[in-house]
């Protein structure tokens, strides 16, 4: 994974994107929790643990050749999903 650029306990929703495919990511250890649809945008939506059992939402999103993950912390699920539902891409 990229290094996180913002590490904010209390950060609702962090975004990174990398070069790493959308296959490359699913093969990372992410529980996969379903699918999801982001502004058009088919993904999945999952959950992952980080060393100190801390768990964190999880949206994967493929953009061409490379991946855009959204994060969040797994206790703020309903204003993550809230936040999600406002972001509109350049297609």
């Amino acid at each position: 994974m990229n290094p996180r650029i913002v590490q904010n306990e209390f950060a609702v929703i962090t975004i990174q994107y990398t070069t790493r495919t959308y296959e490359q990511i699913l093969e990372l250890g992410v529980e996969k929790k379903g699918k999801i649809e982001v502004d058009g945008i088919k993904g999945v939506k999952g959950v992952q643990s980080d060393p100190n059992g801390n768990s964190f939402i999880v949206v994967i999103l493929p953009r061409g050749k490379n991946t855009l993950m959204i994060e969040g912390r797994k206790d703020q699920e309903k204003t993550f999903d809230q936040i999600l539902s406002t972001f509109r891409f350049s297609h």
